[in-house]
């Protein structure tokens, strides 16, 4: 058993006792992130560099809780002051097919473009499920001007094999 000779020490002890426990309680929370507009569903596929560009990176797809989609492409090493064309097709890339989404193009500078949609050009609607098992891949081109050069792309959907749910 542990005397205190100064009760002012004792309540002193006390009080910082307590100050920790209030502290373990207020930092546990059971409470999920705020996912503000999104499910929280989502799947990340990479792009691969074609031919001598060596632009590489990513495109996220998002769930937004209204059923429709955003896709964040974030690439690495694209040019400067230009714009680049991100087109989804039909098929895959050693098979392609008409355009599925013209996607807003991938500001050069900032090496990223936000797209939000609920279908594809032709009005078929495609939500995230449906995604997940698209037929599709994905160019990135050089510029409007040489809309025939792809600098990267990736397969979507049931074509691709790097894939990464995030559910």
């Amino acid at each position: 058993m542990v005397f205190f000779s100064d009760m002012s020490c004792f309540c002193k002890s006390c009080r910082l006792i307590l100050c920790v426990i209030i502290l373990i309680l207020a930092s546990c929370d059971d409470n999920p992130p705020d996912l503000g507009d999104f499910s929280g569903k989502e799947t990340v596929y990479l792009f691969e560099a074609e031919s001598i560009y060596a632009v590489t990176g990513s495109i996220l797809f998002r769930e937004k809780k209204d059923g429709s989609l955003q896709a964040t492409i974030q690439l690495k090493n694209t040019t400067k002051g230009k714009f680049h064309p991100a087109i989804m097709y039909f098929g895959s890339i050693d098979d392609p097919g008409e355009v599925a989404l013209i996607m807003e193009p991938v500001d050069g500078t900032a090496g990223q473009s936000v797209t939000e949609f609920s279908g594809l050009a032709n009005a078929t609607p495609l939500n995230f499920e449906e995604l997940l098992i698209f037929d599709g891949h994905i160019v990135i081109h050089q510029d409007g001007a040489s809309i025939g050069v792809a600098l990267a792309s990736t397969n979507i959907g049931q074509n691709s094999a790097n894939n990464q749910n995030i559910n």
